[in-house]
């Protein structure tokens, strides 16, 4: 059921009102036009009340049904809360398991009040590496930035209440122009980095990694500029001064705020810490934290033209909530965060507290208008295996890339990970050069599981191309390491050859007959005899 009245925007306190209090307009439901999702609605920010009587577990039903869909949307076959066995022999419990030709995905889904810590998705890279799956990690409330830079080191996928909005919306009604077809954005950002800037890869073997689809996406926003300022008399007689101004951004998709979450109780004392602890705040979650950074740094364009091309799409989204309903989860923000505790003393000495809220007509609404942020979303696949990559495409920041650091590599707080340097041209797992070594025959670049190293050279080798085991030490060696020996006629790894001290000759160590403890004799059987 509406949360606001779509034509005047007032809020409704009802839940299941036949008509808007304010207006008179009626609220029967619509019939939704998708029966495949109409069940199924992203979930909203929920007030405390909401919060207690919703279990745990069926919020984290329904985070998994909605990921099932757009899985399914994107070609994945998926089974929910499997229990499969890996490596080890441990049973792991996946939320949801998907298949696409051949390659396997485990999704874990976490809908968490706050955002997902670095400790959830080590134990969920833990699993993968058990099990031998790639992952995506799905946490509503997103993830702090050591989660999301740790997820990336481990080549982890990972979405947030944004991307989930998004997918599913594109999922249902998303629109992307044909080739040549010229798109005009309205209040956007400026588009500073271009598709080729944005899939850019620096590998060595490049042309391995081929783009599985891409998209800029326009993601809508409203932007509220505000100035508060009250004179308040405490009980003593006492005037105050209050006053704040910042600008508000709420989500154009689901309302959502993106600005930090008031603090309880903030008062007098507190207010001067405010953009201190509005930093903190921000720093918690990393998307919101660059998301804001985008919005507060750079201008808005009012119009400008796009021409589509074929390796993108565009997805420019209309916003789903209206400026109406908007401005009023603004108001609402803006009287929570400046909501106050005001300490004075009575003629008696003694001290108390008053609060005040704000009044809507304590606070001017300088600017509305509606900010939609471009965003480049790329898969890249490589040999079965998927990596993501998602840019701020006006400033370039990266929000997420999987592709881009060696999993092999990883100290928190320290040197982060080696970049890579290839992919496995068997697997596509993405490779330092520490960890990525060529084939000498064929040239192929292959990780430590997919090639052999000789036990002499150390050249790694593609596994049809090194067939031979050292008949003494029984350890893999290539062709160009391995010798005849001239006595016995048998080839042998050349790092064992013993030299004749009387002849000169090199032969294989069962040939050649060595005595004496400290100064040691050889002789090969040919002298002996």
């Amino acid at each position: 059921m509406p949360n606001f009245c779509p034509d005047c925007g007032n809020k409704l306190s009802d839940p299941n009102p036949n008509f808007c209090p304010n207006c008179g307009n009626p609220l029967t439901p619509k019939t939704p036009s998708n029966p495949d999702i109409s069940s199924l609605s992203i979930p909203v920010t929920i007030d405390e009340d909401e919060e207690i009587k919703a279990s745990i577990a069926e919020l984290g039903n329904k985070l998994e049904e909605v990921v099932e869909i757009i899985l399914r949307k994107q070609g994945y076959e998926t089974e929910r809360r499997k229990r499969l066995r890996g490596k080890s022999g441990t049973l792991s419990e996946i939320d949801v398991v998907a298949n696409k030709s051949g390659s396997l995905l485990a999704v874990e889904c976490k809908n968490y009040s706050t955002p997902v810590g670095i400790e959830k998705i080590r134990d969920f890279s833990q699993k993968l590496m058990d099990l031998g799956f790639q992952g995506l990690f799905v946490a509503y409330n997103g993830f702090t930035q050591g989660a999301s830079t740790f997820a990336q080191s481990q080549s982890i996928e990972t979405w947030d209440h944004d991307e989930l909005s998004e997918k599913l919306l594109m999922t249902s009604v998303g629109r992307a122009g044909k080739k040549g077809e010229l798109s005009t954005i309205e209040n956007a950002l400026s588009l500073n980095i271009d598709f080729d800037q944005a899939s850019r890869l620096d590998l060595v073997n490049k042309d391995n990694v081929k783009i599985a689809n891409a998209d800029l996406i326009f993601h809508p926003y409203f932007a509220f500029e505000y100035l508060y300022k009250v004179r308040v008399r405490d009980p003593s007689d006492k005037v105050h001064k209050l006053e704040a101004e910042d600008t508000i951004f709420v989500d154009g998709i689901d309302g959502r705020i993106l600005n930090p979450k008031p603090s309880e109780g903030m008062g007098l004392v507190k207010k001067a810490f405010r953009l201190a602890v509005s930093k903190e705040a921000r720093a918690d979650n990393s998307r919101i934290n660059a998301l804001l950074d985008e919005l507060y740094e750079n201008d808005t364009v009012s119009q400008y033209t796009l021409s589509v091309q074929d390796n993108y799409a565009v997805n420019d989204i209309d916003p789903i909530i209206s400026i109406s309903q908007a401005v009023d989860i603004a108001y609402d923000y803006i009287i929570d965060m400046n909501t106050e505790d005001i300490p004075y003393s009575t003629d008696d000495g003694e001290e108390l507290e008053m609060t005040y809220i704000p009044k809507r007509r304590d606070i001017m609404i300088l600017t509305r208008e509606k900010v939609s942020v471009p965003r480049w979303s790329i898969n890249f696949e490589s040999f079965g295996r998927n990596y993501s990559r998602e840019i701020l495409a006006c400033s370039g920041k990266v929000l997420e890339d999987t592709l881009i650091h060696c999993p092999k590599h990883f100290r928190l707080g320290g040197i982060i990970s080696k970049k890579s340097f290839a992919v496995c041209e068997i697997c596509g797992m993405n490779l330092c050069k520490d960890h990525a070594k060529q084939c000498p025959k064929c040239e192929k670049w292959i990780c430590e599981d997919h090639g052999t190293e000789c036990s002499s050279c150390e050249n790694r080798y593609c596994k049809d191309h090194i067939n031979n085991i050292c008949p003494i030490c029984e350890l893999p060696i290539c062709s160009a390491c391995m010798v005849n020996c001239p006595i016995c006629r048998k080839n042998y790894g050349k790092d064992h050859t013993l030299v004749c001290d009387k002849c000169g000759k090199k032969a294989c160590p069962d040939c050649i007959e060595v005595k004496g403890l400290v100064r040691k004799s050889r002789t090969c059987r040919r002298c002996v005899t």
